[in-house]
């Protein structure tokens, strides 16, 4: 399971890039995350639930949560530190 929210934050480390990349005119943040956002579709899904949290224009901390209770009550959580050209994940159960 852990792999499958690893693969979620992935791609959503990916699309917040894009967003950061992206000039404003064209919908994107213009070399800031300030505005980013996980899309709905993204928020919740097979794997887990995943929620953002823009902490400067140069990163935004992307945690998920997996749907399957490995041990006990505890599910699979991973964070992610997303930079403009890199990322950083973090098991953190």
């Amino acid at each position: 399971k852990r792999n499958e929210v690893l693969n979620e934050l992935t791609l959503l480390a990916s699309e917040a890039q894009l967003y950061f990349k992206r000039p404003t005119t064209y919908g994107g943040g213009g070399k800031s995350f300030i505005g980013w956002e996980i899309p709905r579709q993204y928020q919740s899904t097979e794997a887990g639930t995943f929620s953002a949290n823009v902490v400067s224009s140069s990163e935004v901390i992307i945690t998920g949560t997996g749907n399957e209770v490995v041990t006990g009550n505890d599910s699979v959580r991973v964070q992610l530190n997303v930079t403009p050209k890199s990322y950083q994940a973090t098991i953190l159960k």
